[in-house]
C-alpha cells in the first residue's frame, strides 16, 4: 500500500497499480505489513511511529527521514513484536547494474514518474518550482579525444 498526502503522487502510483490512500485513511490497526517504509518529509516522528506501528510481527521498517532530533519511537511494541527499524542513505550504486538491465531491457520507464524535463543550465533557477521528480538534462559530455578529432577534421 502506497501511502501519500499528494493526490498527484497517489494517482501515479495507482498507475503503476499500488492500493493508495492518504495518511489520516490509514489505521495502523487495520493493515500490517512484512516492509514498510518510511520516505516522508515529516522530520517530527509521527510518520515513522505509523510505519512502525503498521510493521506486522517479525518485519522490517525502513527509514530513508533524517532526523535532527531523536523522535519518539514505540518502543514497547518493536520490542514485543520483534521489529527491526533500519535507516540510513540508500545504497544506490550497489543497485545500479540491475536498474540499468531492467532499463535497458525495457522493463521500466523512468519517463513516467518525472513530472518535469528541464535543461540543466536552468538547474538553479528552476529546482524549487519544480514538481516532485524534476529531471534536468545535459547535453552530452564529449571525451577529449572526440573533441580533438572534430577540432582536426
Amino acid at each position: 500500500r502506497y501511502v501519500d498526502a499528494d493526490p498527484t503522487r497517489r494517482s501515479l502510483a495507482e498507475r503503476f497499480g499500488a492500493s493508495v490512500c492518504a495518511p489520516e485513511e490509514l489505521d495502523p490497526r487495520e493493515h500490517l505489513y512484512a516492509i514498510a517504509v518510511n520516505a516522508t518529509d515529516d522530520v517530527t516522528g509521527g510518520a515513522l511511529r505509523t510505519c512502525l506501528l503498521t510493521t506486522e510481527a517479525g518485519g522490517v521498517c525502513e527509514n530513508t527521514v533524517l532526523h535532527f532530533s531523536d523522535p519518539e519511537v514505540p518502543l514497547l511494541h518493536m520490542f514485543l513484536n520483534c521489529l527491526t527499524l533500519t535507516g540510513g542513505l540508500s545504497h544506490a550504486r550497489a543497485n545500479m547494474p540491475a536498474a540499468l538491465a531492467l532499463l535497458s531491457g525495457g522493463r521500466i520507464s523512468p519517463g513516467l514518474v518525472a513530472s518535469d524535463i528541464l535543461a540543466f543550465e536552468d538547474a538553479a533557477e528552476e529546482m524549487a518550482g519544480a514538481g516532485f521528480k524534476p529531471v534536468f538534462v545535459r547535453d552530452p559530455v564529449v571525451a577529449p579525444a572526440d573533441r580533438l578529432k572534430g577540432a582536426s577534421g
